[in-house]
């Protein structure tokens, strides 16, 4: 296991994890893609509406080479690796998330056939959006767009991906993406940040809460190289070279580590990281972490009622907090954050350990248990070295089969209107 790499990525209640083997050959196969935690909307990729309390592999992508993978709330993107440039969505499809053409869900990873031959460089999901960010510098988004996350100057939902064509034809070249609940940040080369979306908390950076149908450059950051931009649900970050960390936008669970549980409009530099040092950071629904990878360190802050900061409470933190990974405190190499629980690769084989939330099984250790400290997901192991796990019902939730579901695969207008899954209706 020394020399493989993992990729994570969490959703509002699903979790994803990617092997990738470092001696990768375009003519040899060492990708695996595993999934749990929440499936009634088809975003583990089993091709049934399942919740799963353990790691299974996706079975529609075992002979495909796959460079990375991301969630949204709701869905699962993947994008394959060189030469093939194959864009693959599945899990909740309204208002055209998945980029497919339709609002339809999809249980199995499906193409998008729209970005087919494009080199991908980035690609971030929002809640119900995705952009995707290609080598040659030009942004694509699609799926929700009643706030102007999308950034095409207007407030239509798109069903298949679009060029950002106002950045394009400025001869702006994007870097990176990020996506949030209804807001969407990205950096271009040179080091500026642009938002746009919803910016009700002040989550765009720009000094008021007005809402922006287009990318807007962040002037509190000029002068600033950012590399990374983030997204919480809503609030914002900017990771800047030097390793320095700045938040902005909706602080009431103290998500934007200051200290105290005030919203911020204009982005704000945390003190804790002043000198630098950190080398990524992710947002959650309410909560962040950032990881100081020259130590393997791990901070994390914000709204943590079901222990998703991992520090053994479930009380909130409004500033950073040292998250010790296993007992002898492992090095962290890599995190994300779901809606409610937190994951992390730490130590020499790579292990990943999750903590937090649990009620779908994004945990992935079997059983339906929060937990306030970083647990290693014992299966995932186990199945790295080739052994086989035995799901019994205490590990799989009440299955929903395909004939069950007859609108997995078309339109679905007037599908899953709940208000409770709307995200602009979930309560703040």
């Amino acid at each position: 296991m020394h020399g493989t790499s993992v990729l994570i990525s969490a959703g509002a209640g699903h979790t994803v994890c990617l092997l990738l083997d470092r001696k990768y050959t375009p003519e040899r196969k060492t990708t695996t893609l595993y999934t749990w935690g929440q499936g009634e909307d088809g975003q583990l990729g089993h091709g049934v509406n399942e919740d799963l309390h353990l790691p299974m592999e996706v079975d529609a992508l075992k002979n495909i080479q796959l460079a990375t993978v991301c969630c949204g709330a709701n869905h699962t993107v993947a994008v394959t690796a060189e030469p093939k440039r194959e864009f693959y969505a599945w899990g909740w499809g309204d208002f055209g998330r998945l980029g497919q053409g339709d609002p339809g869900d999809r249980c199995v990873p499906s193409p998008v056939t729209a970005l087919s031959g494009i080199s991908i460089r980035n690609v971030a999901c929002g809640d119900s959006h995705c952009l995707v960010v290609a080598n040659d510098g030009k942004l694509f988004s699609f799926g929700r767009n009643q706030n102007g996350q999308l950034g095409l100057g207007d407030t239509e939902d798109r069903l298949k991906p679009s060029l950002v064509e106002t950045l394009w034809e400025d001869g702006i070249l994007v870097r990176k993406s990020a996506g949030g609940a209804e807001h969407s940040a990205i950096t271009v080369e040179g080091g500026t940040m642009y938002t746009f979306g919803w910016g009700r908390y002040g989550n765009l950076g720009h000094g008021h809460c007005l809402d922006l149908h287009v990318p807007t450059k962040v002037q509190g950051l000029a002068g600033e190289t950012v590399t990374d931009p983030v997204c919480g649900w809503r609030h914002s970050a900017a990771l800047t070279s030097g390793g320095r960390l700045w938040t902005f936008g909706w602080s009431k669970y103290g998500q934007l580590g200051h200290g105290d549980n005030v919203d911020l409009w204009l982005p704000k530099i945390l003190p804790e990281f002043e000198g630098g040092g950190i080398t990524s950071a992710a947002g959650g629904w309410r909560h962040m972490c950032a990881l100081a990878g020259s130590t393997g360190t791990l901070y994390s802050w914000g709204w943590n009622q079901f222990g998703q900061l991992g520090v053994g409470s479930t009380e909130d933190a409004n500033s950073p907090q040292r998250v010790r990974v296993g007992s002898e405190n492992l090095a962290v190499s890599a995190m994300a954050c779901g809606w409610r629980h937190t994951l992390a690769v730490a130590g020499e084989d790579s292990d990943v350990f999750s903590w937090g939330r649990c009620t779908n099984g994004q945990l992935g250790h079997g059983k339906v248990v929060q937990r306030n400290l970083p647990t290693k997901v014992a299966a995932l192991n186990s199945l790295r070295q080739g052994l086989s796990l035995v799901l019994d019902s205490d590990h799989v939730a009440t299955k929903r089969t395909l004939e069950e579901n007859k609108d997995l695969e078309v339109p679905t207008s007037n599908k899953k209107q709940q208000l409770g899954r709307d995200c602009t209706a979930v309560p703040e």
